[in-house]
């Protein structure tokens, strides 16, 4: 009797997730807002003409503070959710190169970035 109860609650809960998914693409198939299904959703696509330096992100990270930083072949660039300020060698000369492989921001929110010269 357990097991079967925790079955029924694990397939009811597949069933709900596909249909709100359902739901979400109608909505979009059909330009409507399903309740602002869509607008706590959206995703957009922000690259070299918004401002990102490089071909894409190696890596992101969220500073306490709020802010996005994405790290890239050609430096660190800070997303304010409106535009890029970029931080590379040629800005910032304490920077040993602009490729960033890695960025972690530590339990007291500072962050760490590693570039592919150290």
């Amino acid at each position: 009797m357990r097991q079967s109860l925790h079955e029924w609650r694990w397939w009811a809960a597949v069933i709900a997730g596909w249909a709100a998914l359902a739901a979400g693409v109608q909505a979009r198939v059909a330009g409507e807002d399903a309740g602002g299904l869509l607008a706590r959703h959206a995703i957009s696509w922000l690259g070299r003409d918004h401002g990102l330096p490089g071909g894409g992100a190696t890596c992101m990270v969220q500073a306490r503070d709020g802010y996005l930083w994405f790290g890239t072949y050609d430096g660190m660039a800070r997303f304010d959710g409106q535009e890029f300020m970029v931080f590379s060698p040629r800005n910032t000369p304490e920077m040993p190169s602009g490729g960033i492989a890695n960025a972690h921001v530590d339990r007291e929110g500072c962050m760490w970035v590693s570039t592919y010269k150290g």
